[in-house]
């Protein structure tokens, strides 16, 4: 779930600074294996980002192999995709027993 936060900034004697700012930020439930999945549209391609559990050793966009980035992190770029298309997202453990799936509509 993507969600944002807003808040003023504040000098070291307090005064607020302004405008207000706003932050997104993923809140992560490690009890799911999958917390969130968002896309990036180009003229090209589309980029599928997704931020997994420590469970998850892989996982695949419509049965392709997703590159693991680090820190729970896997992405996967896709032709021929346009807002609207419908993804299917599967995670899998260690064994290759799939632990969650979803479906998700590009954006």
């Amino acid at each position: 779930m993507l969600t944002t936060l807003t808040r003023s900034l504040a000098n070291l004697n307090g005064i607020r600074l302004s405008p207000e700012f706003a932050v997104p930020f993923v809140v992560i439930d490690d009890n799911k294996p999958i917390n969130f999945i968002d896309n990036l549209q180009f003229s090209l391609y589309t980029s599928v980002t997704i931020v997994t559990n420590s469970q998850v050793r892989y996982a695949k966009v419509n049965g392709k192999l997703m590159s693991y980035k680090g820190n729970n992190v896997f992405s996967l770029e896709l032709t021929n995709l346009i807002p609207g298309n419908g993804i299917t997202v599967q995670v899998y453990n260690n064994s290759g027993n799939l632990l969650d799936y979803r479906n998700y509509t590009i954006h």
